[in-house]
């Protein structure tokens, strides 16, 4: 077990998927390879946006993958005032 803190590889947060093999959408000490494929089916976040996504979802909302190539930014998104940040549709 690696405790919470700068040397843990999957950040400050971690979500677990309900899928076989044991899946996380988590955070990561290392820039590299945020968005790619590179580790063993996880999804490596920016720390900024899976404490987002920890703070706004709730136990049993539905993630969809989509394997495509997207635009890439630095920033983190953010909604407009009248639109939800995070949909019940991941």
């Amino acid at each position: 077990e690696v405790k919470s803190g700068p040397d843990n590889p999957l950040g400050d947060f971690a979500l677990k998927l309900n899928v076989d093999g044991g899946y996380l959408l988590h955070g990561t000490n290392k820039k590299y390879g945020i968005g790619m494929m590179v580790s063993h089916g996880c999804v490596r976040l920016r720390n900024e946006d899976i404490k987002l996504i920890y703070y706004n979802s709730y136990i049993g909302t539905k993630v969809k993958i989509i394997n495509a190539p997207i635009e890439s930014t630095n920033k983190p998104f953010v909604g407009k005032e009248d639109q939800p940040i995070i949909s019940n549709t991941l």
